[in-house]
């Protein structure tokens, strides 16, 4: 293969890793982290983000929270612009690991380990991720080379680059020093076995520290940060079950397919070290400590730490691929029935990457955060002044999506928060606002999850429960009717039995929801159902469809017609099916009837009905492109 198709090749890998982290990349809404980064990262100004405590709280070398605030600064901090710097500079990555596949084993090693660096799927998935992971993936693989280069070339041109490279990589996420480690090892093993002086590593290594150490030695991030992590504790299993599958395929598969997919991971990079190791390969210790030392060192860190998470030594990733060309080419070169055992492995590699990308991209179960935006649009329509959004899943995309709009609250705020100041904020709100509305759920494990809403299932009344993604939503009022909720005068009244004194609408992605409120006027012979009916704005006197309705006893059966309280205030809410209901005007009609001969109550103007509201049902939105 001449130089020309190598490059040629090689550009069209780049394009084709562009293109692909280009798709769909502001199709789904901030994530959590990625809303921390616009919330605290670019908000302000970067010295002061630097000596505030989000370095602690949030801890991230300096040059992290300096790219994304100059990138903010420049284009904004929209989805689709916060994520084009990851974009972009992950496929420097890209090039980087052809320069190390190429030194390692030729331009073919390097080619290939470049095609799949580009479509692998927890690398594209952080590189559509408004967080340094990806790019700190793209320096670290280009400080190894530039390490590798150096180590043989022994230039001071080479030293020069790669400390920069170095002190770059490891000032964008702290446990590139596992990496570190891993070179250091490699090169005191290296140049042993040559028999080449050591002067000159040290003195990188030393001009590294003094670059690192001003901010690394900080007392606040060596003593006062209390960090614990936010992923979870190590289990030894999962670092072979779970971690290193997820490395190479991400975490958008079903969970018995990722512990199934282990053995093929552990068997083909032991497999891939032991060929490069016969083949005796120079490398073959960089590669097998880069692609196994900081997932075992992570191990030990998860022991006291909340860390155990793949992304955190993502940065592997690259090492493992070499390891895994390096196993294909070996079994391609000896026989024919190894072709075979080779095509399998890599079809099976590249059959879970994919499905991998398609789950993430497709399939809902897997969607890479809850959709935050359809949320806050939704709340923006149907929430009023006097309500509070109680949010549950102490998730930072909330926060900035819904920022400035209804009041909100975070309840439970965390994992340990107590039941009964839960319990009093809810108290507390129920007084002061006129619905609460309770959105997301909380994390599954946490011992709290469930107390908010048992507390407002048992003591509030629950008017609407509905789906925005998969973030569940449901509306609370007080039992009581509130002043405002009645109209000026009866809509109303029913045979001496009912009237209605207030009606508001509403609604769910499927449903229109009616709030009626029911004046108790006297008592019925028999327990009766109310209805409400949708027509078109023709009504049914001019033989209109009957389009959509919900028939039901007062408040579900809590409240009995024939025992009720006279001169009470009953709030009841009535879900209407849209379901094939074309947009257009539509009138609202409501009335009762004994459910057991079918006979309807007369209003006092002698009708079986009253039309109590007009309703507007809007059509699809169109582009205005």
């Amino acid at each position: 293969m001449t130089r020309a198709q190598t490059l040629a090749l090689l550009v069209a890998t780049l394009l084709a890793g562009f293109a692909l982290r280009l798709f769909q990349l502001d199709s789904f809404s901030f994530r959590g982290d990625e809303a921390l980064t616009v919330l605290t990262w670019v908000s302000r100004p970067l010295a002061e983000t630097l000596q505030s405590d989000i370095p602690v709280r949030d801890p991230q070398p300096p040059l992290a929270y300096a790219l994304f605030w100059g990138w903010a600064t420049l284009f904004g901090t929209g989805e689709l612009l916060m994520r084009l710097l990851p974009v972009f500079i992950s496929l420097a990555g890209v090039a980087g690991i052809y320069a190390l596949g190429h030194r390692i084993g030729g331009r073919r090693t390097g080619l290939i380990a470049a095609a799949l660096l580009t479509i692998h799927p927890f690398l594209v998935w952080h590189a559509q991720d408004a967080r340094p992971y990806a790019i700190w993936v793209s320096a670290s693989t280009i400080a190894a080379w530039l390490a590798l280069c150096a180590l043989q070339r022994d230039r001071r041109k080479d030293w020069l680059l790669y400390v920069l490279a170095a002190a770059a990589a490891a000032n964008l996420y702290y446990l590139e020093l596992f990496f570190l480690l891993a070179l250091n090892l490699y090169a005191l093993f290296n140049r042993r076995q040559e028999g080449r002086p050591l002067r000159k590593w040290f003195a990188a290594q030393t001009l590294l520290v003094l670059i690192l150490a001003p901010w690394y030695l900080q007392e606040r991030l060596l003593l006062g940060s209390g960090y614990g992590g936010t992923a979870g504790a190590t289990e030894p299993l999962q670092l072979f079950t779970w971690l290193l599958p997820a490395l190479q395929f991400g975490r958008n598969l079903p969970s018995e397919i990722t512990a199934r997919s282990s053995l093929l991971v552990i068997c083909a990079l032991l497999a891939g070290l032991w060929f490069m190791s016969r083949r005796g390969n120079r490398y073959t210790l960089w590669v097998g400590l880069s692609a196994f030392l900081p997932p075992l060192l992570l191990g030990l860190a998860a022991t006291r730490l909340n860390v155990f998470a793949p992304r955190y030594v993502l940065a592997s990733a690259p090492a493992c691929l070499l390891l895994l060309v390096s196993l294909g080419l070996a079994l391609w070169r000896r026989a024919l029935w190894t072709r075979f055992l080779a095509a399998a492995i890599f079809a099976s590699w590249l059959a879970l990457m994919l499905l991998s990308l398609n789950n993430a991209w497709f399939n809902p179960e897997f969607a890479k955060s809850p959709d935050w935006r359809g949320l806050a649009q939704y709340l923006r329509q149907e929430t009023a002044p006097g309500d509070i959004v109680i949010q549950t899943a102490a998730d930072e995309a909330f926060t900035l999506y819904h920022a400035d709009r209804t009041d909100s609250l975070r309840l439970p705020a965390n994992p340990v928060q107590d039941e009964a100041e839960i319990l009093e904020a809810l108290r507390s709100v129920q007084l002061t606002h006129d619905s609460l509305w309770l959105v997301a759920s909380p994390p599954p494990g946490w011992p709290n999850r469930h107390v908010a809403l048992d507390w407002l299932d048992a003591n509030m009344q629950l008017l609407r429960r509905t789906q925005i993604g998969l973030l569940p939503v449901r509306q609370f009022r007080s039992w009581e009717v509130r002043a405002e909720e009645l109209a000026a005068e009866d809509l109303a009244s029913f045979a001496q039995v009912a009237a209605i004194a207030g009606v508001k609408t509403g609604r769910t992605p499927a449903d229109l929801v009616v709030q009626l409120v029911w004046r108790a006027v006297g008592r019925s012979d028999t327990s009766l159902k109310a209805f409400v009916h949708l027509y078109d704005a023709r009504g049914p006197k001019n033989g209109s469809p009957l389009w959509s309705q919900d028939d039901q006893y007062i408040q579900d059966g809590r409240v009995d017609t024939s025992l009720w309280e006279r001169g009470s205030l009953l709030r009841d809410a009535y879900h209407l099916p849209l379901a094939g209901v074309p947009p257009g005007q539509y009138g609202l009609y409501v009335g009762l009837y004994d459910p057991e001969s079918g006979e309807r109550l007369a209003t006092d103007q002698g009708s079986d009905s009253v039309l109590v509201a007009q309703v507007t049902l809007p059509g699809p939105e169109r582009s205005t492109s």
